[in-house]
């Protein structure tokens, strides 16, 4: 038993495995030194065919009109942007006038209001408790009657 035992003989890997496996790692080894590829770079976007429409003086002239009237009517209001004119663009005359819409509150912010909600489902609850309460009251003063 002086014999050595090769531990590759006792295990189900052959040695034409153990080679194929030591060639793939050098291939692999020899292929990550390879310079990468150069990067394709983006293709810019096509330009817009058709600029984008602006506001017609008519109506910013009728959007300037609702800020002023705005203004005028509640004078704790904001500004967000400074002063407005015709010549102000499409998008300031658009944000200025959500802004005073949200200082002054909308149809949704006030349709969620909690304080309202509980209100109602107190006093509509009340409603409930009373209507059978008096309902059961009547019902027997009309059995003492009779």
């Amino acid at each position: 038993m002086s014999e050595k035992i090769d531990p590759l003989d006792l295990s189900a890997v052959s040695r034409e495995g153990v080679a194929r496996t030591a060639n793939l790692k050098a291939a692999a080894s020899a292929t990550s030194k390879a310079p990468p590829p150069p990067k394709m770079k983006a293709a810019p976007p096509p330009p817009s065919s058709a600029p984008k429409k602006e506001m017609p003086v008519e109506e910013k002239s009728a959007y300037i009109d609702k800020i002023t009237a705005y203004r005028e009517k509640f004078t704790w209001l904001k500004k967000r942007n400074g002063s407005l004119s015709a010549k102000s663009m499409d998008a300031n005359l658009l944000d200025e006038m959500h802004y005073i819409e949200t200082q002054l509150g909308s149809k949704a912010a006030s349709d969620s209001n909690l304080g309202l909600t509980l209100f109602s489902a107190a006093m509509n609850s009340l409603e409930m408790s009373t209507h059978d309460r008096f309902r059961i009251c009547l019902n027997s003063i009309q059995r003492t009657l009779s």
